[in-house]
């Protein structure tokens, strides 16, 4: 189990740089923070933010969870929690 964390660490590290590197170059002066956490990921982007005092959380408005959010466009479990407990402001992204 330890090595498939590791890999799929590895990878979504991977794929956020790539993310943080367009936006970067796109947004003059944007400062952009990237970590991965194991958790709840509700709970883990809100107490990151808190405990770090981020300015402003970006998340999309659903993940891969439900097949309902998806086809009904509302936002995903994960997105509704964060917009309505994280202790800064929030922009949900398609």
């Amino acid at each position: 189990m330890t090595e498939l964390y590791e890999a799929i660490e590895v990878d979504a590290k991977m794929m956020l740089a790539g993310k943080k590197k367009r936006l970067v170059s796109s947004l003059s002066g944007l400062i952009v923070e990237t970590t991965v956490l194991h958790g709840k990921p509700a709970d883990k982007i809100i107490n990151y933010a808190k405990n770090e005092k981020i300015d402003v959380i970006i998340i999309g408005s659903k993940g891969r969870g439900s097949r309902l959010s998806r086809l009904t466009n509302t936002l995903g479990s994960v997105s509704r929690a964060v917009s309505e407990s994280a202790s800064c402001p929030v922009i949900i992204v398609p």
